[in-house]
């Protein structure tokens, strides 16, 4: 023991008698300053762990516990619209199951030997849903995820001692974050681990499922307008119908005749792909010889759109019932009999769009009989229509036909304001007259 107090007070030698008794009240003066401190950590240590336990509410301030009074209601409100929610979702679903299997139930009836083919029969049942529903990925995802948030949030709940809404939530951020079950607390257990860990792989399913629907969506969006079927919203432009070796020139005139208004917009409707008609025409006006080659369209823009003039649908992408000026251009592919029918028939489905127009105007739904039909087509200002004019001008058709003997039948249908160009005569003329 003298030695000990020799080290601790840094002296060689054992101290007298005196000395002892000095150094050894000095030792129980030391002994109970270190355990007053000790006293003091343990009280602070009791006093914390009150403080961060939630049960502990008797002793926290006013605002502490009007904000654990908020977190619970707010816990509260979210369980119950995520109940809602579900609710809402999955008692239709239940219903159609429960039709389904009245359906299984009577075929039974009717086959006994029927019963051993239940997974066929839901199979057969499957695909008729998928084939008849639109959106069935859609509604598979929603499904799939409501059901391991609701599931989940129950075994979690069970396994982990907490709140269902706290559990639903931490259920749902194992889903959208793969890494969130390994910030999970010390002292969770084993099985709240795993069904973590079960909710983490179910969420990688669905994240699946949602970019493969996503992909699909926008590799579908892409060829939509590949295919030239979105509508052209603008109005008093210029509507080209059908295709032939003469566009190229039309636009080109057209251009120049537009560089006075600061430019245009040319609308093609022709049957045909899309990206050949744009890629031909495209090709066509960068080899054009005409007077105007190398000068550009100067602020005059061409949409081709593919569909067939003859119907109101396909006429309605480009916007003729608001363009200033149609072009209706005849086949040089088919013979003059059947290029001239067809244009005919295009100017058929102008008629048409007029009709529906004025219907859509009056607010007017009912169906007009054959004779008022017939006696709207004879009508001489078929096409001076008030709907379409543009600057208080009237809206301007141009028909091309082959044969000369088609005339009086675009007269007979439509306005003799229509300009009506027979190409096969006006060139003959127009060589005569050259050779004179």
């Amino acid at each position: 023991n003298s030695g000990l107090l020799c080290a601790i007070e840094g002296t060689a030698e054992p101290p007298g008698a005196v000395g002892w008794l000095t150094s050894r009240k000095h030792l129980w003066t030391m002994e109970q300053d270190i355990l007053a401190q000790i006293q003091e950590l343990l009280a602070e240590n009791q006093r914390l762990r009150q403080q961060a336990s939630p049960a502990a509410t008797c002793g926290a301030s006013p605002s502490q516990a009007l904000e654990a009074a908020e977190i619970a209601r707010s816990h509260t409100l979210s369980t119950a619209l995520l109940l809602v929610v579900a609710l809402s979702f999955f008692t239709p679903l239940g219903v159609r199951l429960w039709k389904e299997w009245q359906v299984f139930a009577d075929l039974v009836e009717q086959q006994p030997q029927m019963r051993q083919q239940l997974a066929s029969f839901v199979g057969y049942r499957f695909d008729v849903w998928v084939t008849t529903t639109p959106r069935w990925r859609e509604i598979i995802l929603v499904a799939f995820t409501l059901f391991v948030v609701l599931v989940g949030g129950v075994m979690y709940s069970i396994t982990s001692g907490g709140g269902l809404g706290e559990s639903m939530f931490a259920v749902w951020i194992f889903l959208v974050d793969t890494g969130a079950h390994a910030d999970m607390k010390e002292g969770s257990g084993m099985p709240a681990w795993l069904v973590a860990l079960l909710a983490t792989v179910c969420g990688l399913h669905v994240f699946a499922l949602l970019i493969s629907l996503l992909t699909e969506r926008l590799q579908m969006f892409l060829e939509h307008m590949q295919k030239g079927r979105s509508q052209v919203l603008c109005s008093g432009h210029v509507v080209i119908l059908g295709w032939s070796d003469k566009i190229p020139t039309i636009v080109e005139e057209l251009a120049e005749a537009n560089v006075s208004e600061g430019g245009g917009t040319i609308a093609i409707l022709a049957d045909g792909d899309k990206t050949e008609l744009e890629a031909a025409l495209q090709s066509m006006l960068d080899n054009s010889q005409s007077v105007y080659r190398g000068r550009g369209l100067r602020g005059t823009t061409w949409a081709v759109r593919s569909g067939n003039p003859m119907l109101i649908s396909d006429l309605k992408l480009v916007s003729a019932s608001l363009a200033k000026a149609i072009i209706v251009l005849a086949d040089n592919t088919m013979p003059s009999n059947m290029a001239d029918e067809k244009t005919l028939r295009t100017l058929l489905g102008l008629v048409g769009l007029d009709h529906e127009i004025e219907l859509e105007e009056a607010g007017s739904k009912r169906i007009r009989s054959a004779h008022d039909m017939r006696s709207n087509l004879l009508q001489p200002n078929r096409w001076e229509r008030k709907a379409t004019e543009m600057d208080g001008r009237e809206q301007h058709i141009v028909v091309e036909l082959t044969d000369i003997d088609s005339v009086p039948l675009v007269q007979a249908l439509g306005s003799k304001k229509a300009e009506i160009v027979v190409s096969h005569d006006m060139a003959g003329g127009g060589l005569i007259q050259s050779s004179r």
